[in-house]
């Protein structure tokens, strides 16, 4: 036998030999380690199944499928997410088509209890409200929209509005990037370089803003205005009230009526110096004219005589005034004259130095037409024609500017005297804080600027149920019979 052939069997021998002492099946045997471990896999598989299950059916929290916590506007909805979560699949198309055109939740969703009007009649094309708004971005607000949102469309205006639609056409295309730098930084407030206040009220802003103060009628006294006096905010602090004779003007400028001629009898003389004291009505609102003042003060001269009938018989100012040389004395029968011929009288004399004086209606408003003698007629004024907003497209808070002084902002007021001067704020003036360094004044479009229309003009839902609203319900619930 050759060496080889020995070696041969030898190893034959030796692998025979190996087998005897090796279990060959031993992945065929049960091992307690693999029934553990097969356990433990289909507990957690299971479990894991159940869990999801009971999250997606049953009442409870949903937050295992969010990014991150809604936002606070939204946390009522936070475990019901077919509130705004209406189309079906979404998720899953976009997932699998990979378009980030393709929402889940539809602008229907959103105007159910959030009414987002178009932003401009000649701007082009629309965009979805998730294209702005994201959603499970954490405990943030929603309508706080990055800059790119806005410099989008308006860092190039003209590519991005339909001229053919009716609108504001000659108003200039006017690009913006950014607030203050860069090459198309926001314009100014006012497009022309010296704007006018359309105003008709006479003013003098550096009078009443006197340091030395004020005379105050009927006393000796003089009163030191401040801004605040009649510059007051509404009730969210936001923009200011409207100006209102009564309120602001009427302390210091007050149209006072006083009954002329002698009187005679001591309770008429004291309650004509009442009578005096008590100012004119002031018409309130464009309704009312000179007309409507005559009319009060003429029940006011009326139901004096009747209060008083000794003051019938007594000679008016005009009775009394001595004529002018070659002109005959005003005839008078205070004898026979009647409560209301007494009133005539006196209204007469009122009218001259109310409406026609210079230190009446005249003072402060414009004449838009002259009294006529032949029909009656008295003067017409023009309407005041006070502003009410002079940045319509822009949102602002007084009340987070409370800390200032007015003049920090309205400069020119203290030496302002007519009425065409325009007092508001630069946008250098606002630049001075929101300039991007200056801590916690911030320079977003949003800051000034609302995308949608004003909260006050949208036609939001009402008279909703409280189980309505919860579920993000817009249309208003049906009306229940009273029992």
């Amino acid at each position: 036998m050759l060496p080889s052939q020995r070696d041969a069997k030898a190893a034959s021998e030796y692998l025979k030999s190996l087998s005897s002492w090796l279990e060959l099946d031993y992945f065929r045997r049960p091992r307690r380690l693999k029934r553990i471990r097969g356990l433990v896999t289909w507990t957690v598989l299971i479990g894991s199944t159940a869990l999801i299950a009971a999250l997606t059916w049953l009442p409870g929290n949903r937050q295992i499928y969010q990014a991150a916590s809604v936002s606070t506007a939204h946390a009522l909805f936070n475990e019901d997410c077919q509130a705004c979560h209406d189309a079906k699949f979404g998720t899953a198309k976009r997932l699998l088509s990979g378009d980030n055109a393709v929402r889940s939740v539809t602008d229907e969703a959103c105007l159910r209890c959030h009414a987002g009007d178009t932003h401009h009649m000649r701007q082009v094309g629309k965009t979805a409200c998730v294209g702005c708004h994201h959603e499970h971005q954490g405990l943030k607000a929603m309508a706080r929209v990055s800059d790119g949102h806005c410099t989008s469309c308006h860092a190039n205006l003209e590519s991005h509005t339909d001229t053919t639609k009716p609108g504001d056409a000659d108003r200039p295309f006017r690009d913006v990037s950014t607030f203050m730098g860069g090459p198309r930084p926001h314009p100014p407030f006012f497009l022309s370089e010296h704007p006018k206040d359309e105003g008709t009220i006479r003013f003098n802003h550096q009078a009443h803003m006197n340091p030395k103060g004020l005379p105050v009628a009927g006393s000796l006294d003089r009163k030191t205005l401040r801004c605040t006096d009649c510059h007051q905010t509404d009730d969210a602090g936001r923009y200011m009230k409207p100006i209102h004779y009564q309120t602001h003007c009427r302390d210091c400028h007050p149209l006072n009526v006083q009954i002329t001629g002698t009187i005679t009898e001591l309770a008429a003389n004291e309650e004509a110096d009442r009578f005096r004291n008590e100012p004119a009505a002031h018409p309130n609102g464009p309704q009312e004219g000179a007309e409507t003042v005559r009319a009060i003060i003429r029940d006011r001269f009326i139901r004096f005589a009747q209060q008083f009938p000794s003051v019938q018989t007594e000679r008016t100012r005009a009775e009394r005034a001595h004529p002018l040389p070659g002109r005959p004395k005003p005839a008078s029968d205070a004898n026979g004259r009647s409560g209301a011929d007494w009133a005539e009288l006196q209204l007469s004399e009122a009218s001259r130095l109310l409406f026609e004086g210079a230190g009446g209606c005249r003072y402060c408003h414009r004449v838009a037409a002259e009294s006529s003698p032949e029909t009656h007629q008295l003067p017409r004024f023009e309407l005041p024609q006070i502003k009410s907003r002079w940045f319509p497209h822009s949102v602002f808070s007084h009340e987070r500017h409370r800390s200032l002084d007015c003049r920090q902002c309205h400069a020119q007021s203290a030496e302002s005297r007519l009425t065409s001067d325009v007092l508001m704020p630069t946008i250098q003036s606002c630049q001075q804080c929101h300039n991007g360094k200056t801590q916690g004044a911030r320079t977003d479009c949003v800051e000034c600027h609302a995308y949608h229309a004003p909260h006050e003009n949208r036609d939001s839902p009402r008279d909703l149920a409280i189980e309505d609203f919860l579920r993000g319900q817009g249309a208003p619930a049906p009306a229940k019979a009273h029992p």
